[in-house]
């Protein structure tokens, strides 16, 4: 018997895949909780992260105005020529 032909990308492909692309892992109650508790400690890391680059662009915009009044309020004064 002849071989069919089949298209380049489809040589090296496994159709049983599919099936299992929608299949779910299951994982056992420890695992879950261990997965949670990852997943938990993550998200506190992040929001210290963030806070902790809010209250730094916070300072660097308090430093700035401040700055800028002092720069308002002590005007130099012109030198004579």
């Amino acid at each position: 018997m002849s071989h069919p032909t089949t298209c380049a990308n489809n040589a090296h492909q496994h159709p049983g895949y599919i099936l299992l692309e929608g299949k779910q892992v299951q994982h056992t109650s420890e695992q879950k909780q261990a997965d949670n508790s990852q997943t938990k400690q993550a998200r506190l890391e992040q929001a210290a992260t963030r806070e902790q680059g809010i209250k730094c662009l916070a300072n660097i915009v308090e430093e700035t105005e401040h700055q800028e009044k002092k720069l308002l309020n002590d005007i130099p004064k012109p030198r004579p020529k």
